[in-house]
């Protein structure tokens, strides 16, 4: 890792890496895990230039160009809790709705937590906004189509599914300290199997952020 020395390119996402930045929001994260402005502290201070990589590649594909040219944001499509309740149950996006309304979720949630943490990646131009907005929310919508739930080994598991789609190492960190923390608490669980589990998948599935979401809720 270097310092942050670099001019940042207009409108990209942060080309400089800040491990002093990132270590101190880790400290804070495990201190209180409901803070999860530090969650995204972390991944501004070390993963700006793999979600650059990673936007780059999203541009180049069908899919990513229909995205950018429609201005296709996936967080509108995801409050309209109306035409998620509707759906049949053994769609996914009433599975969904079903696990969102059960865990007490919404699609607005994790962008709170950015704006709250007031990181760089607020500055990116508009496509690349959208871009990185639509992944927070396919967050909840990789807990659905892994099965994960929400305690802390389905929530490390969903970051470990991440890490193989995305290679951003700030999720890679995140699950690897909860998966210590749980191995404290029953160390007879095969935790870091199940993560490398989710990581295998992650690498060997479709790259999931360049898909047509809106119309994959339906099916």
């Amino acid at each position: 890792m270097t310092a942050d020395v670099a001019i940042e390119p207009a409108g990209q996402f942060p080309s400089t890496i800040k491990p002093f930045t990132a270590m101190v929001a880790m400290v804070k994260f495990l201190i209180n895990k409901e803070d999860t402005s530090q969650v995204f502290r972390v991944f501004d201070a070390i993963d700006g230039p793999q979600t650059e990589r990673n936007f780059r590649r999203f541009e180049k594909l069908p899919e990513g160009k229909r995205i950018i040219e429609r201005e296709i944001d996936l967080a509108p499509i995801l409050r309209d809790r109306d035409r998620l309740a509707r759906l049949p149950a053994n769609t996914l996006g009433g599975a969904y709705y079903t696990f969102t309304q059960a865990e007490g979720l919404n699609a607005d949630g994790l962008v709170y937590a950015e704006q709250a943490a007031n990181v760089r990646t607020l500055q990116v131009e508009p496509a690349r906004r959208r871009f990185i907005s639509s992944g927070f929310q396919l967050h909840d919508i990789w807990h659905v189509l892994g099965g994960y739930g929400r305690d802390a080994v389905g929530e490390a598991c969903v970051l470990a599914f991440s890490y193989g789609q995305l290679d951003i190492i700030g999720m890679d960190i995140f699950a690897k300290m909860m998966a210590v923390k749980e191995k404290l608490y029953y160390p007879k669980a095969p935790v870091f199997a199940c993560l490398r589990e989710a990581r295998d998948i992650g690498r060997k599935a479709e790259w999931l952020v360049a898909q047509d979401w809106d119309a994959l809720l339906d099916q």
